[in-house]
């Protein structure tokens, strides 16, 4: 803005005011994420989902509770991500009918003949493989880990921070069989390039 007293003298609006550089989200990339939504029929079995709205296998489900770590969304421009990032693995929804197991996984097939019976329901998301490249990227990561009961093997849950893995692995005892990746918390997340 011109000013006729002073007129090497410009006025800054609070738009054009802060320096990109000073910007908090200058140079990062917006991540969508999928809180994993923890859901329950009235029998006790626990499926694990990132939407269970019309969903013809979940609905008999009733919500129970957000998770502690959410997916990145499944529509994520994963070349910009992994360039970024770190490698990522996407993750499906699965059901087993002869188990009644709903479960979230990657498509690979294991050597548990039940696995036969499965059927992929949708895409649920990625989770990144490495968690120094991911933890430079997001600050925040958690790592997420399977856990099966050895009483109940259709009895699948999946724990991410340190108390809960070690519930599972010292008070309840449940098998681990492993880690499927890590990832963030929340809705969204600013990720450094």
């Amino acid at each position: 803005m011109f000013n006729a007293s002073n007129p090497d003298r410009t006025v800054n609006y609070p738009f054009n005011s802060m320096r990109p550089l000073e910007n908090v989200v200058f140079n990062k990339i917006l991540l969508r994420l999928r809180p994993i939504l923890r859901v329950r029929n009235p029998e006790g079995l626990v499926a694990f989902t990132t939407s269970f709205r019309n969903n013809e296998y979940l609905k008999n489900y009733k919500f129970d509770k957000v998770y502690n770590v959410s997916l990145i969304d499944s529509t994520t421009n994963v070349t910009v991500i992994s360039d970024a990032c770190g490698k990522m693995t996407l993750l499906y929804e699965f059901f087993n009918p002869m188990t009644m197991t709903y479960r979230l996984k990657t498509s690979a097939r294991s050597s548990d003949p039940n696995d036969d019976y499965e059927e992929m329901v949708k895409r649920a998301g990625y989770v990144f493989r490495e968690e120094s490249s991911a933890l430079r990227c997001l600050g925040e990561i958690q790592p997420i880990v399977e856990f099966q009961n050895p009483a109940k093997p259709s009895d699948i849950h999946y724990a991410s921070s340190p108390e809960e893995i070690q519930e599972y692995t010292s008070v309840k005892k449940w098998t681990n069989l492993g880690r499927m990746g890590f990832t963030s918390w929340g809705n969204f997340a600013f990720a450094k390039r």
